[in-house]
């Protein structure tokens, strides 16, 4: 029994060994199968994922310059114009400069030239992109581009003006920081870290021509300074004295020749150049020159005297005698301007020449309208044996405003072709001249020399010249001798007839007395034969107005609010301000006519046999009673104004 139950027991043992050796091997091929299964689902899927990238084109070069296109188009601003507030391309450039360079160093230039031209605004790219036609902002480089840019977008001033402006800065109310903040700009934008010694010295000497005499010349030193920045201060000078010695030569050879001109002799005071008087006019009594006054021609109410205003009598009779008092005094204060001719040589010269006789001896003279004055060349002087000579009492100056040594003058008597006559000659170093204040004592002679002259002058150079200035004018700039105001639309125009001209108050020119009384007669006979009176109202005054509101004309109580015209009133009704003429008012303080009546209450016309009492007036003046025809009227057709109306034909 013992023997038979071990070996049962080894036999159960060995088969439960069998059984779980043959589970494990069964879940070993199974766990085989599923990694095979496994393994060959991964390889499928790697496959298909392979395939799925294989058909995607590989492109990481690209994906990192996109990014760095819009990562650097982020960071930059747009750039917009405005070179008055220093907003040109320079600046925005050397801004952003190191971020297009420096963090776009992955980009080509080409990417990086596409970037700048894609940060300009709308404005800018079309001028941007009309400037460089016929060529596309993609064909320039990023060289060409950036140079563009820079002379389209750069100041619209010169370095000069620039320079100018920056050192005529001031604080005009800003902060310090402000106006911190304005220096450094204007400084950065006048370029002041480039600028030589030579170019401040031509910079302060232009700053320094302020006078108006000195535009030329100014205008003449800014455009070589453009021209040739690097110019000395010697250069620039040389350079204008050349210009002044041209333009004194043109000036020459358009005016005659001093020489050529014969002597003439004007007397020429000394005025006062002052702006404004040191008083007020002794004419009228205002702040101006007793030339310039008003009322030099006027004649005074008072005194019949002409010219001073009423009131200023006593001040114009002081100023008339003083004046003949102090007549001696000022006759040393004029000056003779001589004009000497020495063109003998140059070309022969026809002179008119007369003899005139002095103190008896005769001598000749050249005869000389321009001369106010007689003069005698020492030589004669001595000819006529020397006559003793007073102090000159004028100064006699040449042409180039030399004065010319007068020696004296003397009183004589002199004869010219049998007119003889006496005035005063003067003795200088000199030829001979027969002046005017002799002349003019010898009345054939001066009217000869004054009546009937006609002067024929030639230019026909000159005339030849302005053709051709107008001709290459009018090619040169067609549009400004277009009709029209072309480009002068933007001030007004002033027209000066004088200068300094003042408006003058003119009062209205009074009605004749004649045509006053006939009006007044005419008015008297129309009241006579019509029975008609002057009406008037006051401010205040209760009255009728016409109403026009309705179909029919009415009349409404108002009240008299200010007189318009001479027969025009304001009139209030109620809550309205109506403007009435008086043939439009009735007064209300009587009782109206019977006339009145029947329009305001609108009743009709009736007849009656027997007469009526005439209205009360609301005048004083007395109504003259007319003779009346006693046969009956047939009653008048009134016409109602109705302003909606267009017409009244029935």
């Amino acid at each position: 029994m013992a023997g038979n139950h071990g070996s049962s027991a080894a036999i159960n043992i060995e088969a439960v060994r069998a059984i779980i050796e043959a589970q494990e091997e069964r879940q070993q091929r199974t766990l085989s199968a599923i990694l095979e299964l496994a393994d060959r689902q991964q390889q499928a899927l790697l496959e298909r994922v392979e395939r799925m990238l294989t058909a995607i084109k590989p492109a990481p070069p690209a994906s990192t310059a996109e990014f760095i296109t819009s990562s650097l188009s982020t960071r930059l601003p747009e750039f917009a114009y405005d070179p008055d507030n220093g907003g040109t391309f320079d600046v925005w450039f050397n801004r952003y400069e190191d971020i297009i360079s420096k963090d776009g160093a992955a980009l080509d230039d080409a990417a990086r030239a596409r970037l700048i031209v894609s940060k300009l605004d709308a404005t800018t790219y079309a001028r941007f992109t009309n400037h460089i036609l016929p060529k596309r902002a993609s064909e320039l480089s990023l060289e060409d581009t950036v140079k563009t840019l820079k002379e389209l977008f750069g100041h619209n001033t010169s370095i000069f003006a620039r320079r100018y402006v920056y050192l005529r800065t001031q604080r005009n109310g800003e902060s310090l920081n402000d106006y911190t903040g304005i220096v450094n700009q204007r400084h950065e934008m006048a370029e002041f870290n480039t600028i030589t010694p030579e170019q401040m010295k031509c910079l302060v000497w232009i700053c320094g021509l302020h006078s108006s005499e000195d535009a030329d010349i100014r205008t003449r030193a800014l455009r070589k300074m453009e021209d040739n920045p690097q110019a000395t201060l010697k250069e620039l000078t040389t350079e204008i004295q050349q210009f002044l010695s041209i333009r004194q030569d043109t000036k020459l050879l358009n005016s005659p020749s001093a020489s050529l001109l014969p002597e003439i002799n004007t007397v020429n005071t000394r005025k006062n150049c002052m702006p404004n008087p040191p008083s007020p006019c002794f004419r009228c009594g205002r702040l101006h020159w007793a030339k310039d006054c008003d009322f030099i021609n006027k004649t005074c109410h008072d005194c019949k005297l002409i010219g001073h205003k009423k009131g200023f009598c006593k001040n114009f009779t002081k100023k008339k005698k003083k004046k003949q008092n102090s007549r001696k005094e000022r006759r040393a204060a004029n000056y003779v301007t001589v004009i000497t001719s020495n063109a003998a040589d140059i070309a022969p010269i026809n002179r008119i020449y007369r003899q005139v006789q002095i103190n008896g001896i005769t001598v000749q003279m050249r005869l000389d309208t321009g001369a106010d004055v007689t003069l005698l060349s020492v030589r004669d002087w001595i000819a006529i044996n020397r006559p003793k000579l007073l102090p000159p009492l004028v100064k006699l100056k040449s042409a180039n405003n030399k004065n010319i040594k007068v020696r004296g003058y003397f009183e004589c008597d002199f004869d010219i072709n049998g007119h003889k006559g006496r005035g005063y000659c003067h003795v200088a170093d000199t030829q001979s001249l027969l002046g005017i204040d002799w002349i003019s004592q010898n009345e054939p002679l001066f009217r000869s020399l004054t009546e009937g002259v006609i002067c024929n002058v030639s230019a026909t150079t000159l005339n030849r010249l302005r053709s051709t200035l107008i001709a290459r004018l009018q090619k040169q700039f067609p549009t400004v001798f277009t009709p029209g105001l072309g480009r002068c639309t933007k001030s007004k125009a002033h027209l000066t007839l004088k200068p300094d001209a003042r408006p003058i108050f003119r009062k209205s020119r009074p009605v004749p007395y004649a045509a006053q009384l006939r009006d007044t007669k005419m008015e008297e006979q129309f009241n006579r034969h019509h029975g008609a009176r002057r009406r008037h109202f006051k401010v205040g005054d209760a009255v009728y107005a016409k109403d026009y509101r309705g179909p029919k004309s009415t009349w409404i109580p108002g009240i008299v609010v200010r007189k318009v015209g001479n027969a025009t009133y304001s009139v209030r009704c109620g809550n309205l301000l109506w403007t009435r003429h008086i043939n439009q008012l009735r007064s209300r303080k009587k009782t109206p006519p019977l006339g009145q009546l029947l329009d305001v209450f609108d009743l009709p016309l009736f007849n009656s046999d027997t007469s009526t009492a005439n209205p009360v007036s609301d005048s004083s003046t007395p109504i003259i009673c007319l003779r009346r025809s006693t046969r009956t009227r047939r009653a008048p057709k009134r016409l109602h104004m109705d302003p909606t109306k267009a017409t009244y034909r029935s």
